[in-house]
């Protein structure tokens, strides 16, 4: 029933994912939500749906790393906090992260954050988009190696995937694709 009911609900999902379409869906024009959930969300196969869905939507204006803080005494998980709005036109925007400067915080305390800002291009930037990279300290040497690269595609096809030693035999194989 929740397959039909929901676009988000593909594969094996968590239901915090169905919660997070839902509230978009009650969501008005200009509205705002904030979410406290899992960071799998960010990179986990079974929220590509979510992510394509959250880029069609909503603005993602602000995500806060909280996992390395005991956020809940019960839960084993990293959690993050998404702020996100209902915006009448998709243009491209900024998102607001703010990062823990080191992992392990007893507390929130908001000077032991960094804050990074992206352009919300860089959602769309990753196959299935991914964006586990969002919560890297190293997001700028990340932007920077994005700069001027291109994908492995344009290169080349890859149709199947091989064990490590069938790996090695095709590398003998393997040629720059004329310009």
């Amino acid at each position: 029933i929740l397959n039909n009911l929901f676009e988000t609900a593909r594969g094996t999902y968590d239901l915090y994912i169905l919660f997070i379409e839902k509230g978009i869906k009650l969501l008005r024009e200009g509205g705002n939500l904030a979410f406290i959930n899992p960071n799998k969300y960010l990179s986990a196969k079974y929220a590509v749906a979510l992510r394509e869905y959250l880029v069609r939507e909503v603005q993602l204006d602000r995500l806060l790393d909280v996992s390395g803080i005991n956020v809940f005494e019960t839960a084993a998980v990293y959690p993050v906090v998404s702020f996100m709005s209902k915006a009448k036109a998709h243009a491209t925007y900024d998102v607001n992260l703010l990062l823990p400067k080191k992992r392990d915080l007893e507390r929130f305390d908001l000077n032991e954050f960094v804050s990074y800002r992206i352009s919300s291009t860089l959602l769309s930037v990753l196959p299935e988009h991914i964006w586990g990279f969002l919560l890297s300290n190293n997001i700028d040497l990340l932007l920077r190696l994005m700069k001027g690269t291109a994908s492995l595609s344009e290169f080349a096809e890859i149709n199947a995937t091989t064990t490590a030693s069938e790996a090695d035999a095709y590398g003998q194989h393997l040629t720059e694709k004329p310009p």
